[in-house]
C-alpha cells in the first residue's frame, strides 16, 4: 500500500487574534488530516481543539517563531475551516492543511517519529542534512518536510529528491514537501529560497499502513509536545 496525499489548501497570515482559523483540505472519513503552521510568535502555539488528536511545535532558533502541526483522524464531519486557540494570548499564523491516505492509523507517525531543524542566520539555502530523521519504518513510508519563515519566501530551486505537497506564499511562508522511500532515515535535502531569511523546519515520518493490518485501528491519544535542545 502506498501513502496519497489528495487534496490541500492554504491559509495566509491571518490577523492579529487570540485564533487561527485554517482552511481545511476537503476529504472523507478515515483519512489523516494535518494543518502545519508557522507562528509569528516563538513561545505562542496552537491549542488542540474537540475532536483533534494532537499537536506537536517548536521554537528552535527562537528568533524565527514557531512551527508545529496539529493532526486528526477524520470523521467525515470535518467542515471548510477549523477554529485553533493560540496558547497565549493573540498572535499571527499562516498553515498548510492536506490529507493523507494508506497511513497507519494507529500510529501515523511512527511512534511519534519527528524532529525540529532550523537556520538562525539570513540565507537563501535551505539545506537539510542526511540522517536528522532516523528509524523510519520502512521504504513506503514517507518523510514530510515542513519549513516556515516569517517572510514570503518562494522555493526557487527544490531538491530533485522531494515533491512539493503545497506552499502558502501570503503573508509568512509555510513550505510542505515529501520524500518518498526514503529507507531508514532522510536523505540529504538541497532547496534555494527566492530570498535570504532565518527558516524553521520540521521532519517526520508518515508510516504506511501494514497490508496484513486489515480494518481500522484505534486512534492515538492526544498529545502535546515542545522539543528543546
Amino acid at each position: 500500500m502506498a501513502l496519497a496525499f489528495p487534496t490541500t489548501t492554504t491559509t495566509g497570515r491571518t490577523a492579529s487574534a487570540t485564533t487561527h482559523v485554517s482552511n481545511l483540505a476537503s476529504g472523507s472519513a478515515d483519512e489523516l488530516l494535518v494543518v502545519a503552521y508557522m507562528s509569528a510568535d516563538s513561545n505562542k502555539y496552537l491549542l488542540v481543539p474537540s475532536g483533534w488528536d494532537g499537536e506537536w511545535h517548536t521554537n528552535e532558533g527562537a528568533g524565527n517563531g514557531l512551527i508545529g502541526f496539529v493532526y486528526k483522524e477524520t470523521d467525515g464531519g470535518e467542515g471548510s475551516t477549523e477554529t485553533f486557540t493560540y496558547s497565549v494570548t493573540s498572535n499571527t499564523a499562516s498553515s498548510v492543511s492536506f490529507r493523507v491516505t494508506g497511513h497507519d492509523v494507529a500510529d501515523p507517525f511512527n511512534t511519534n517519529n519527528y524532529v525540529g531543524d532550523y537556520h538562525a542566520s539570513d540565507t537563501t539555502a535551505w539545506p537539510v542534512s542526511s540522517g536528522v530523521l532516523t528509524g523510519v519504518n520502512n521504504s513506503d513510508s514517507n518523510i514530510i518536510l515542513i519549513g516556515g519563515t516569517q517572510a514570503v519566501r518562494a522555493i526557487s530551486t527544490q531538491d530533485s529528491g522531494l515533491t512539493l505537497i503545497d506552499s502558502n506564499l501570503s503573508g509568512d511562508s509555510v513550505h510542505v514537501l515529501r520524500e518518498v522511500a526514503p529507507g531508514s532515515s532522510n536523505s540529504a535535502y538541497s532547496n534555494d529560497m527566492s530570498g535570504a531569511r532565518q527558516w524553521l523546519a520540521i521532519l517526520l515520518e508518515i508510516k504506511v499502513a501494514s497490508v496484513a493490518a486489515g480494518g481500522a485501528s484505534p486512534k492515538r491519544r492526544s498529545f502535546q509536545h515542545m522539543l528543546t535542545r
